[in-house]
């Protein structure tokens, strides 16, 4: 696949995709089958809807360390004290995939920085809905 990437205000870029990690240039499923193989629990919630999209919620629980063992080689390039912060940290994953077109149309990242001696566990939330999948009447240009 192609990666458009751009760093501050800087101009679009097309990549390979190398910068942004091994798992993140993978196609979605091998990304879920990565998440699987690294998770410390998989949750099934069932049933949810999206708007108005049957879907059913998982919920993937991983280690910072594991998060690290996901980055492959690129982990190495990050320096020590960097690793070491990552590794104490807690992500959660929740999806909702489509249960009659096996998209994913929401995801929900959860990050949490445990408590360090006066500084209170901290965390930080991203949810992203998908919508409007496959309309012919959605054109995207290329970044110039």
């Amino acid at each position: 696949s192609t990666v458009y990437q751009r760093i501050g205000g800087g101009p679009w870029k097309r990549t390979d995709g190398s910068a942004m990690g091994g798992i993140q240039a993978q196609p979605l499923s091998a990304q879920f089958n990565l998440l699987q193989e690294k998770a410390s629990a998989i949750i099934n919630f069932g049933p949810e809807n999206v708007g108005n999209v049957p879907a059913t919620r998982y919920q993937v629980w991983l280690s910072g360390t594991n998060a690290l063992a996901l980055s492959g080689e690129n982990a190495g390039m990050l320096p020590a004290q960097t690793r070491d912060e990552i590794a104490k940290l807690t992500f959660k994953y929740d999806f909702w995939i489509g249960t009659q077109d096996s998209f994913l149309h929401q995801q929900n990242i959860e990050i949490t920085v445990p408590e360090n001696g006066d500084t209170p566990a901290v965390t930080t939330s991203i949810l992203t809905t998908f919508y409007d999948i496959n309309d012919p009447n959605i054109s995207v240009n290329a970044p110039q």
